[in-house]
């Protein structure tokens, strides 16, 4: 979402990349873009909204406060939407982004978490726990890496959703890979370690690189790494994800607002004209896709409380 960013495309501060801002007198396009998906999302019947970090682009209050007004047009905070940090989210005061996002983590620690819902498992994971300009790799800390592990151990089959902002791995990209675009090595292995031996969990979701990426961990083969490309920028959309008793299916869509649309198509010209190569996907798979799993377990949820909050606006 990066509320708070002015200029698209300046891709790790690379030189001789210029990047692209939005047109005079038109809306701030972090926020034109957050709210479009918003209400695509709604359209096209979610759920659940999972926000995967970065949620602004300096963790500055005022910042963070827009996107949960922006992410309240969904629903309630911790029932209908769920957050974690993403290494921009880290400003000198770590205490703003949980101030925006109260509650954000239960009993669970400091910007992880994890939810039962309808037999559906959601575990939120801080992949930036340290200081840093988010140049070198993500880090769960151990403290949070035991705790993932112990809740893995508990219920292994139970059907499960990681999300978090750093993948675990960054293979097949358009620019070169840096040690800054996923999780640190070590860490990332254990993840994958404790994958293999829970079969319940299915799919991996990470932001970061800003790109429509599916990867099938080949330790853990029955869990799906998907890359999403940022709401804020080309192609200017959102994953879908569909669950079904036998298998689950993976649609990105770009927002149909107008206004987002144009924006979409002005921000194409980011890195040079090559971002379209990199952030919509190299094939139609990292972008759409089937996988058979068995979710018999998982029931459907109860109505949205974001019908009620509508209603009292």
């Amino acid at each position: 979402m990066h509320l708070g960013e002015t200029t698209a495309g300046l891709v790790g501060g690379l030189p001789l990349l210029r990047g692209v801002p939005q047109q005079p007198g038109r809306a701030p396009y972090p926020e034109l873009m957050s709210r479009a998906l918003v209400e695509e999302a709604r359209r096209r019947g979610a759920d659940l909204l999972l926000a995967g970090g970065d949620i602004s682009a300096g963790g500055a209050a005022h910042d963070l406060g827009e996107a949960r007004r922006i992410l309240d047009g969904f629903g309630t905070h911790g029932q209908d939407y769920f957050v974690v940090r993403g290494n921009h989210d880290r400003a000198a005061d770590n205490s703003t982004f949980h101030t925006a996002f109260p509650g954000l983590t239960g009993s669970d620690g400091p910007g992880y978490f994890a939810r039962d819902l309808g037999g559906l498992r959601i575990i939120g994971l801080d992949t930036y726990v340290k200081t840093g300009n988010g140049a070198d790799a993500g880090g769960l800390g151990p403290d949070q890496l035991a705790w993932f592990q112990a809740r893995l151990r508990e219920t292994p089959d139970q059907p499960t959703v990681v999300f978090g902002h750093h993948p675990l791995t960054v293979r097949d990209s358009v620019f070169p890979v840096t040690r800054g675009q996923c999780l640190e090595r070590r860490q990332a292995r254990t993840v994958v370690d404790a994958y293999a031996s829970a079969p319940g969990v299915f799919l991996h979701h990470a932001g970061h690189t800003h790109r429509n990426k599916r990867t099938v961990l080949v330790r853990a083969p029955h869990v799906t790494q998907q890359e999403v490309a940022a709401a804020k920028e080309y192609p200017g959309g959102f994953t879908l994800l569909r669950i079904h008793s036998g298998g689950y299916a993976l649609n990105h869509y770009k927002a149909g607002d107008l206004a987002a649309r144009q924006w979409s198509e002005r921000s194409r010209r980011v890195a040079a004209g090559l971002w379209p190569h990199h952030a919509l996907g190299r094939s139609v798979t990292d972008r759409d896709s089937v996988a058979a799993h068995d979710l018999s377990g998982v029931t459907p949820l109860p109505p949205l409380s974001r019908s009620v909050n509508r209603g009292q606006r």
